[in-house]
């Protein structure tokens, strides 16, 4: 083959592919983004009350699970971690359970409460039992329109 011939194949190539990716991706698009999935580990710290008068002064962490994946819900996904309470007549209690939630695509602030259970330690229960105390955690936070985590809280609610 000839110079010239090379030359004009390479060009006819460069042509080809510039016009392929004007064809897949308009002008300023970008090409699409999967499900982003986000870990987070949350600081709380707060005071709730029993039935019984005992305030019980909690501290721990919550494991949050961020899925946002384009035209699909928002899921969440939340478990206790390491989270204990101490009441004011000695009690040791430790919060306990894992909760889901969803939001529509393209929501931006997500604001919901999940309750968990507040087991007294050493005292055994019943895991059917509804008598034990309710912990309410709010949990706040913002997506930004690709899905990633802008800021995140998590706090003790009040018990109902």
């Amino acid at each position: 083959m000839n110079r010239r011939f090379r030359m004009s194949a390479a060009l006819w190539c460069l042509v080809v592919l510039g016009v392929a990716a004007l064809v897949v991706l308009p002008a300023g698009a970008k090409p699409p983004r999967g499900a982003v999935v986000t870990q987070l580990w949350l600081p709380v710290a707060g005071e709730t009350s029993t039935l019984f008068d005992d305030i019980i002064q909690w501290s721990g962490t919550v494991h949050l699970t961020v899925r946002a994946e384009p035209q699909d819900p928002i899921r969440l996904y939340t478990n206790v971690v390491d989270l204990v309470g101490v009441g004011v007549f000695g009690d040791i209690y430790r919060a306990t359970g894992a909760d889901t939630a969803s939001f529509p695509a393209g929501t931006t602030v997500l604001a919901f409460t999940q309750s968990y259970r507040a087991l007294v330690q050493g005292i055994p229960t019943d895991p059917h039992s509804r008598n034990d105390p309710i912990l309410p955690i709010n949990f706040e936070l913002s997506l930004t329109p690709l899905g990633d985590v802008g800021f995140s809280t998590a706090t003790i609610g009040s018990a109902e």
